[in-house]
């Protein structure tokens, strides 16, 4: 691999943490994406909770934010990684993401996602709130696209903000391999 297609992987790796897009990276955007790869691994969302601590999240996020501004952007991110790009641990990581994001871009587009958004978002709000997930994912056809097992769980892992409506963003998350759900 070339140093560009490295920076590159690992550039995609860094927006899919980046789940507001603002170019930088929080302590809780961080925690989450740790606590994801470690459910994908586990199978197992407590288990993921164990392992993963917020204060050992914090002593990282502090060795990334070399500005001490309280965000990490790319270029703190990678200052700080790219001394560790022959790690297998690092590279295994990179893999699997790339490799998951890959399968997922395959599956839907990004226009395919937004039709489905607005299929679901019945009442033209802008967001869909759980009512209008549960009734999507009766109809049959709808549900097999969603391809959601337990509609709850789905809801509370993807409704990033808290605030008890799925986004647009936060649905393209869980559909376009960017979602720490997926990672």
């Amino acid at each position: 691999m070339t140093d560009e297609t490295i920076k590159s992987e690992w550039k995609a790796l860094f927006k899919s943490m980046d789940s507001d897009e603002n170019g930088t990276l929080t302590i809780m955007e961080l925690y989450r994406f740790l606590i994801a790869l470690v459910e994908e691994e586990t199978k197992s969302i407590e288990k993921a909770e164990e392992e993963i601590k917020i204060e050992n999240v914090r002593d990282i996020f502090k060795t990334l934010d070399k500005d001490g501004d309280r965000a990490v952007n790319f270029e703190e991110f990678f200052e700080a990684i790219k001394d560790r790009l022959n790690d297998d641990t690092f590279k295994a990581m990179l893999t699997k993401k790339t490799n998951i994001s890959r399968q997922k871009s395959e599956q839907f587009s990004e226009q395919e996602i937004e039709d489905l958004f607005y299929q679901i978002d019945v009442d033209r709000s802008g967001h869909i709130s759980k009512e209008e997930v549960l009734k999507a994912c009766r109809r049959k056809r709808t549900s097999s696209r969603l391809g959601i097992d337990d509609v709850e769980e789905w809801l509370n892992k993807t409704d990033r903000d808290e605030d008890g409506n799925i986004s647009l963003n936060e649905f393209k998350f869980a559909f376009l391999g960017t979602n720490m759900i997926d990672i």
